[in-house]
């Protein structure tokens, strides 16, 4: 085999590898079409500015994008908003969501920021999940 073949002969087996891993990816471990709907609670307007979902089996949690093209959503008093995503790596598993939000004081200022996290549930394809910001 020249030199020409064993390098086509490798660049196939590896496309042959990365797809089995992106079809095995693809097909793993994600929720889909999960419905979160943000409630603001508070009786202040807030500020969203971090939207989380836990990895409980690596302790880690991801940014979820759900938020305004700023990566902010205001809420006033009692308002809510929802999405629909799609959520990798805990499908089927325990989850949890985490918001970081700030208060109102007046005019353009906010208190510090406040972090609120949900209880653990199990995250289902085509589930709801309200998260009330209290």
């Amino acid at each position: 085999m020249n030199n020409k073949n064993v390098l086509i002969s490798l660049l196939l087996m590896c496309g042959i590898c990365l797809g089995t891993t992106n079809s095995a990816f693809a097909l793993g471990d994600k929720c889909k079409n999960v419905k979160i709907t943000v409630k603001n609670s508070t009786g202040d307007a807030v500020k969203i500015t971090k939207f989380e979902y836990e990895e409980k089996d690596k302790n880690k949690f991801r940014t979820e994008l759900l938020l305004g093209v700023d990566g902010r959503e205001f809420l006033n008093p009692n308002k809510l908003f929802t999405k629909v995503r799609d959520l990798a790596f805990v499908g089927g598993d325990l989850t949890s969501f985490r918001v970081t939000f700030q208060k109102k004081i007046g005019g353009t200022l906010f208190e510090k920021s406040t972090t609120f996290t949900t209880p653990d549930f199990t995250c289902k394809n085509d589930s709801t999940h309200l998260v009330d910001l209290k």
